[in-house]
């Protein structure tokens, strides 16, 4: 069975098959066709089963209809999130969302995921889990091949050829030690990788910033910074769980993590070393992830909107687009948290 085509839905409804065409292709509004002839146009449209080729209408204008999101990968439950978002909100402009999987530690994997996004001549990419060396690889490209590119890594540094959205890590740290201190906690720990990864560097800062904020004091057992396994193993924090309680300064009674799963480890860990939680000490994380609400005991948290994120890159890619920038005006957007209480926090101890 042949095709429907415009010219068919034209003599069915027997509008011109110009006219069709501009209400099939979005453009009614535009050049004033009526209510009523949009409406018939369309409902002859469906009734024929007429598609419209995207691809041909992107070959005819030069303006394509899909968005990259280059990853390396899809699986953990915040990059799910910020796709959903992505995809939900691409959906309602008529954008489709075409995924480009690369190995994390290649760069040669990310350059080749980014050659095949540029082929598909992508109306903008979104980019997430890529490293420095992969953005000075982004950056080369942009300037010979200019698109519009939304960062959506709490990880990447800011580039002035990019919007960047991300989490307001340091509101974050700020909920956390104000939770913390209306149960009465003064002496107030962190728990963080080591690393200069800038979400890393941006939530300890605002630790340290809130801490400063409310004149309490950081002693130097009061901070912790263990090492990041990335082979999947789960590694033993007793040693670094222990360090809070060593030394002359009185030990922390809370800790601050800068994730939930960090968090949830501190709290396997200082059950080996006998501390209850939230018993003798509190615990918050950070991101709001599902494991944070089915740990024993549940734990308080700063949660994350990873949908919203999503959803915020699209609106600023489309805005991009829309207004025909090739090459995007760097932007950064924090947005904003919220404090999640659970178990995990209780009123300070008298000890």
């Amino acid at each position: 069975m042949a095709k429907i085509t415009m010219q068919d839905i034209a003599r069915e409804s027997g509008f011109s098959p110009t006219t069709v065409s501009m209400v099939l292709n979005g453009r009614a509004e535009k050049y004033h066709i009526s209510t009523e002839a949009e409406e018939k146009i369309r409902a002859v449209a469906k009734k024929m089963g007429y598609y419209r080729n995207a691809i041909a209408r992107a070959m005819i204008t030069g303006k394509s209809k899909v968005i990259a999101f280059i990853t390396p990968e899809v699986s953990n439950e915040y990059t799910a999130k910020i796709l959903e978002g992505c995809v939900q909100e691409s959906h309602k402009a008529d954008y489709f969302t075409k995924i480009f999987l690369f190995d994390g530690s290649d760069p040669d994997g990310f350059s080749e995921a980014l050659t095949s996004s540029l082929e598909y001549r992508c109306a903008g990419i979104f980019l997430h889990g890529i490293n420095d060396q992969m953005l000075e690889i982004l950056a080369r490209a942009v300037k010979k091949n200019p698109i519009p590119v939304v960062n959506l890594d709490s990880s990447a540094r800011f580039m002035d050829w990019s919007i960047t959205i991300s989490s307001d890590d340091e509101q974050g740290c700020a909920l956390a030690v104000s939770h913390l201190r209306e149960f009465g906690h003064e002496r107030i720990g962190y728990l963080s990788f080591a690393g200069d990864n800038p979400y890393l560097v941006r939530r300890l800062a605002g630790y340290k910033s809130a801490m400063s904020e409310a004149k309490l004091p950081v002693c130097a057992n009061y901070i912790q910074l263990g090492e990041i396994v990335a082979d999947g193993t789960v590694p033993d924090y007793t040693r670094v769980l222990s360090t809070f309680f060593e030394g002359k300064a009185p030990a922390p009674t809370a800790i601050a993590c800068s994730s939930d799963a960090l968090a949830i480890l501190a709290m396997r860990s200082l059950k080996a070393i006998g501390k209850r939680v939230p018993e003798d000490i509190s615990v918050v994380g950070f991101s709001d992830m599902l494991i944070a609400s089915y740990s024993t005991p549940s734990l308080t948290t700063i949660a994350q909107d990873f949908k919203e994120i999503g959803r915020t890159a699209f609106r600023c890619l489309d805005e991009t687009i829309s207004e025909g920038t090739k090459y995007t005006p760097g932007k950064l957007l924090k947005l904003p948290v919220r404090l999640v209480a659970r178990e995990s926090t209780a009123q300070a101890s008298a000890k």
